[in-house]
C-alpha cells in the first residue's frame, strides 16, 4: 500500500511543480508588460513636452 501513496505524493508534487513555472511565467510576462507600459507611457510624455515646447515658442501654433 505504500506505492500507491508514494505515486500519489509524486504527483502532486509534479502538478505543484507546474504550477509553480506557470505563475512564475505569468510573473515574467506581468513584469514585462509593465515595463513596455512604462516606456510606451514615458515616450507619449516626452513627445507631448515637446510639442508643449514648441507651442510655447510659437505661440500661433497653440491655436
Amino acid at each position: 500500500m505504500k506505492k500507491p501513496s508514494i505515486g500519489a505524493a509524486n504527483q502532486a508534487e509534479s502538478g505543484q511543480k507546474r504550477l509553480t513555472s506557470g505563475l512564475d511565467e505569468i510573473d515574467a510576462q506581468l513584469t514585462a508588460e509593465k515595463q513596455a507600459y512604462k516606456t510606451s507611457a514615458l515616450t507619449d510624455l516626452s513627445s507631448i513636452e515637446g510639442e508643449r515646447r514648441i507651442k510655447a515658442r510659437i505661440p500661433a501654433l497653440g491655436r
